[in-house]
C-alpha cells in the first residue's frame, strides 16, 4: 500500500500530482501490480484517469476497456444513472452535459453485463462484505416483494425496484470496502469506562443501507432517510461515529452496562437514536463488547417516548444529548 485511505482524501490538484504519478507508473510499467492495490488506491487511480484529457480535450483513457477499473466504472455509472436504470430518458454526465445516444447505449451495455456479474457475486455471500450486504439487501427485497404481492406496485415497478436495490447494495459495498480494505483490522474500536465499543463492517453497512442512503422506499428514491449531519462524515463514518461517541461519553458519565442498548441526542430539534448491542464479538476474540448497530432520526412513537423524563444537555449549537 503506497498511501492510506485518509492520505488520498480531499487532495487538491497540486497534492494529487505525486501520488498520481506513482500509481500511473505502476499502471504503465507494472500492470500486474494494479490488482494488488487496495480498494481506495484503485479508486484514486481510476478517479483521476477518468478525468484526464489530452490537448485536444479528448479522454486519455476509456475505463470501460480496463479490467482493473471494472468496480470503479460500474460505481461511476451507478452514480450517473441511478434515476434512469432503464437508460431511456435524458441523463447528464458529471460535467452537467447531456449524454448522447451512442454513449448512453455503450454505458447501458457495460452496465447490464456488470450488473449480471454483481448479482451472481452478492448471491454467493462470500467474504465479510458480501455476507453482511446480502443479509441487508434481502431484508429490503422481502419488504418489496410483500408490497408487490399485496398489489401495491405492478410487475414493471417491482422489477425496477429490485434492480435499484441491487445497485444500492453495490454502491454500499464499494463505499465500505474503500474505507476498510486498507485497514489491517476491519473495525474501529472505542473504549468507554473499560468497555469496548466496536464499529465494524456490519455497523457501516447497516447504517448506510437502512438509514443513510437515498431511500429505497417505494416512491422515495430521490431523498435521504436521514438529513445530513455535519459532524458525521459518511465517507469516514466509523471514525466520525467514534468521535461522536467519545464526545457523548464526555458528558454522560453513567456506566456502560450490558443492558444499555441505546443513546439519544437531538440535532436541529430532530431527535435521533443510536443503537448498541452487547454481544460476543469476533473482533474482540469472542469476548463480550458493544457493537455499534445503527443510528437514525426518530419518527415512530416507540422511539420518541424514550426521550420522556430525560434531562437535556446542550453540547453546542443545535446539538443536545439526553440522559
Amino acid at each position: 500500500m503506497l498511501y492510506s485511505y485518509n492520505q488520498l482524501q480531499g487532495l487538491n490538484m497540486t497534492a494529487t500530482r505525486i501520488p498520481l504519478s506513482r500509481y500511473l507508473y505502476k499502471f504503465q510499467n507494472q500492470r500486474k501490480e494494479i490488482k494488488k492495490l487496495k480498494a481506495h488506491e484503485k479508486d484514486f487511480l481510476f478517479r483521476n484517469l477518468y478525468i484526464l484529457r489530452n490537448e485536444k480535450d479528448e479522454k486519455c483513457f476509456d475505463l470501460s476497456t480496463i479490467d482493473e477499473a471494472s468496480e470503479y466504472y460500474f460505481n461511476k455509472l451507478i452514480l450517473i444513472y441511478t434515476d434512469n436504470l432503464n437508460f431511456n430518458k435524458p441523463t447528464r454526465n458529471p460535467l452537467g452535459q447531456t449524454i448522447d445516444a451512442p454513449t448512453m447505449e455503450k454505458d447501458k451495455a457495460y452496465f447490464e453485463v456488470y450488473y449480471g456479474k454483481w448479482v451472481t457475486l452478492i448471491d454467493s455471500k462470500k467474504g465479510k462484505y458480501l455476507n453482511v450486504i446480502y443479509t441487508e439487501l434481502h431484508r429490503k427485497l422481502k419488504e418489496l416483494h410483500l408490497v408487490y404481492e399485496e398489489g401495491g406496485i405492478g410487475e414493471a415497478d417491482y422489477n425496477y425496484h429490485v434492480k435499484y436495490l441491487y445497485i444500492i447494495a453495490f454502491f454500499i459495498y464499494y463505499k465500505v470496502k474503500l474505507f476498510f480494505d486498507g485497514l489491517h483490522e476491519k473495525y474501529v474500536l472505542l473504549n468507554v469506562f473499560g468497555e469496548n465499543i466496536v464499529l465494524n463492517i456490519y455497523s457501516y453497512v447497516h447504517t448506510l443501507f437502512r438509514h443513510y442512503i437515498p431511500s429505497s422506499e417505494i416512491g422515495n428514491m430521490d431523498r435521504s432517510i436521514n438529513e445530513p449531519i455535519p459532524f458525521l462524515d459518511v465517507e469516514n463514518l466509523p471514525y466520525s461515529i467514534k468521535d461522536f461517541l467519545s464526545l457523548y461519553f464526555n458528558y454522560d458519565k453513567s456506566p456502560l452496562t450490558n443492558k444499555r442498548e441505546y443513546l439519544l441526542f437531538s440535532y436541529k430539534e430532530d431527535k435521533y437514536i443510536v443503537w448498541l448491542k452487547y454481544r460476543k464479538l469476533e473482533e474482540l476474540n469472542n469476548d463480550f463488547g458493544f457493537e455499534f448497530r445503527t443510528l437514525y432520526k426518530c419518527k415512530e412513537q416507540r422511539d420518541l417516548v424514550k426521550f420522556n423524563d430525560l434531562s437535556v444537555h446542550k453540547v453546542k449549537y443545535n446539538l443536545s444529548f439526553y440522559f
